[in-house]
């Protein structure tokens, strides 16, 4: 998305996390912006922002290495804090660091808060708001006294009803409110999230927003994802040897992967191991699918149970 709208001659910004695991050939050009004093609530933070230009779009990388250098991207039990210090840098780089904001392009719970952190410190309002749902299943839960402790928010927007939602704290209703316009990630899906369908409770929100939510069907960047030059899989292939590029692919993998009989159909998951995504379904007919000529591979990380019971 970001790439194409900056090919239409916008002028796009990411705002990212400065992760462990970074790309040096991309980064190879970054460069060290400011550093930023975060206050949350009690606590004094610094973030460095560094800033490198891909393909015509600014990234904006925060470091904070306590909160950010670590394996693995979520999973820990203090990811609602950190994900809090990536809102409240954030809202300083749009509205200290970028020199011109018109849109804020919010994308799941991480970054809910943003919206009303402008909500509440900028007087003049002149930038609007967009929301993106792609899990609805996390939504940003948190206590009354959290909007203190986390973004140093007064409690009066618990008590006011603007970020409550069924007595706790939920940042993802919170920015639904206060966001422009709403989109998800296909008409049948904002079809779902309206009617209660794998909406988490959300349905009852959105439907007062019905007339500014949108579902947009996700793209394919066909200039990373092509088969013709991809450099994460063996054997590269066109439209023209489709399926002999394929079969080799596939008979190298069943080689790899040492299966018994390669000449069977190969079902491929690649998926998050939780229960949203079905993974429950597979493991409790595991035995009677391995009793199927086929061939299984699953690639994924997540629920550690689900983890254990797949590793045998």
């Amino acid at each position: 998305l970001s790439r194409k709208l900056a090919s239409k001659q916008v002028n796009v910004s990411i705002v990212l996390p400065f992760y462990k695991m970074r790309n040096s050939d991309l980064l190879s050009n970054i460069v060290f912006v400011k550093e930023l004093n975060i206050k949350m609530s009690w606590r004094n933070l610094k973030a460095k922002i560094y800033k490198v230009v891909l393909n015509r779009v600014s990234y904006y990388f925060v470091e904070n290495d306590y909160y950010f250098k670590r394996e693995n991207v979520y999973g820990y039990q203090d990811d609602f804090e950190r994900f809090a210090f990536l809102s409240l840098t954030s809202f300083e780089i749009i509205t200290k660091v970028i020199k011109k904001v018109d849109i804020v392009h919010i994308h799941d719970w991480h970054c809910c808060a943003v919206p009303l952190l402008y909500h509440h410190f900028i007087e003049k309002k002149d930038i609007h708001f967009m929301l993106t749902i792609h899990n609805p299943g996390f939504q940003g839960f948190c206590q009354r006294h959290d909007l203190d402790e986390y973004f140093n928010l007064p409690e009066y927007y618990f008590d006011n009803g603007l970020a409550r939602y069924n007595n706790q704290v939920n940042l993802m209703k919170c920015a639904i409110v206060l966001s422009d316009r709403i989109t998800t990630v296909s008409p049948t899906h904002r079809s779902e999230l309206i009617h209660g369908i794998s909406s988490y409770g959300l349905e009852y929100i959105l439907q007062t927003k019905s007339s500014d939510f949108i579902g947009i069907l996700n793209g394919l960047d066909i200039s990373e994802f092509n088969p013709k030059k991809d450099l994460y899989i063996d054997h590269n292939y066109s439209i023209k040897d489709v399926e002999k590029g394929k079969k080799i692919n596939k008979d190298l993998l069943c080689k790899e992967l040492k299966f018994e009989h390669p000449e069977y159909p190969l079902f491929c998951i690649v998926s998050r191991l939780s229960k949203q995504k079905g993974i429950e379904f597979i493991i409790s007919n595991i035995e009677k699918i391995l009793q199927l000529k086929l061939n299984l591979v699953i690639l994924g990380k997540g629920n550690q149970e689900y983890e254990n019971q797949l590793s045998f």
